[in-house]
């Protein structure tokens, strides 16, 4: 079985397969609901410990939105977050409806999260898998690989945007492959 692999800046590891340690599953509730939890946790310096952290949170969102809950996180997305999907850029209220707007039209939609890189500064780079089947559109998302890239101030999500491939993920924030 793939395990997960931890550096200071970059977590990998098998999509939903491992198991929360105890200490995960007495922090995760708390840092759903509070903001300066988060905050205090993207303030740690770099470290193993900082991206476990940010890669158990994202895991641990990408697992909810597998199971249709999707509105559970969406207190840790800024009232005033700019979110970028595809063509489109969303701001404020009408983001958070257009994340369920876009939940609604993909009913069976899944994620797995690969990869997280955690660099230095305000962001984090999300790496992984979408699947799902457009409901109207029969638009099929089988296999499609995607970035993400979040920008975080005090614990709160202030801009989402995907990313069609790594190296442009990567480039958003001054990296290269």
């Amino acid at each position: 079985m793939d395990r997960i692999r931890l550096g200071k800046y970059h977590a990998t590891g098998p999509a939903g397969e491992d198991s929360n340690p105890l200490w995960w599953r007495l922090l995760a509730p708390l840092a759903r609901r509070s903001r300066r939890l988060r905050a205090l946790g993207y303030g740690l310096p770099r470290s193993r410990l900082r991206t476990a952290l940010v890669w158990r949170y994202y895991r641990d969102i990408a697992d909810d939105i597998n199971a249709g809950d999707v509105d559970r996180h969406l207190p840790a997305v800024d009232p005033n977050a700019e979110i970028r999907i595809v063509m489109e850029t969303f701001r404020g209220r009408e983001a958070k409806e257009a994340l369920l707007d876009f939940r609604e039209s993909f009913p069976n939609f899944g994620v797995e999260m690969r990869e997280v890189v955690n660099p230095d500064g305000p962001h984090v780079l999300l790496f992984g898998r979408v699947m799902g089947d457009g409901s109207v559109s029969g638009v099929s998302l089988q296999e499609n690989h995607w970035g993400l890239r979040v920008k975080i101030h005090a614990g709160m999500a202030i801009e989402i945007q995907a990313h069609q491939d790594r190296a442009e993920a990567l480039e958003a924030v001054g990296l290269s492959e």
